[in-house]
């Protein structure tokens, strides 16, 4: 890779990565809940796709989201005093724990989710069929990369 191609890499993740983020959480106060962090939002994402799994265990959640069980524990208290998570836990071993989005988690997690369809379809409606191929293959393998070097770094 040539030295320019680098720097417009370099410059195009570090300002698209920021931009998504601002935007993210000026949208998150302006539909969502104006008391949830997009990191929250994040986990109430996590907990609902892991939940459509029977994998909602804090253990599982924990690994998805590449944090450890103690700072998973720390957010999960804090949205479960807001009121968008519960536990529950299995009768056969109370250290199991099972984490659910509340009515309030399920509606915020579900505005969440419009948030990235309208993104995406924003973003999209700018390129040629051909064009969204071609960025989601080269995502997918910016992906692959980004997983791995995250499942080495715990």
């Amino acid at each position: 890779m040539q030295d320019l191609q680098n720097k417009k890499l370099n410059d195009f993740f570090v300002s698209s990565f920021n931009n998504l983020l601002i935007l993210e959480e000026a949208y998150l106060r302006k539909h969502c809940a104006a008391d949830l962090s997009v990191r929250e939002v994040h986990v109430l994402a996590a907990v609902d796709k892991l939940s459509g799994e029977q994998k909602n265990t804090m253990a599982n959640i924990a690994k998805f989201l590449c944090v450890s069980p103690g700072s998973l524990t720390t957010a999960v208290n804090t949205l479960v005093t807001k009121g968008y998570l519960e536990r529950s836990y299995t009768p056969r071993d109370r250290r199991v724990v099972f984490i659910h989005l509340s009515a309030t988690g399920e509606e915020a997690c579900a505005k969440h989710m419009e948030y990235h369809k309208q993104l995406i379809n924003a973003a999209a409606e700018k390129m040629t069929d051909k064009e969204v191929e071609i960025l989601t293959s080269a995502l997918e393998k910016v992906c692959e990369f980004t997983v791995t070097k995250a499942e080495r770094a715990e």
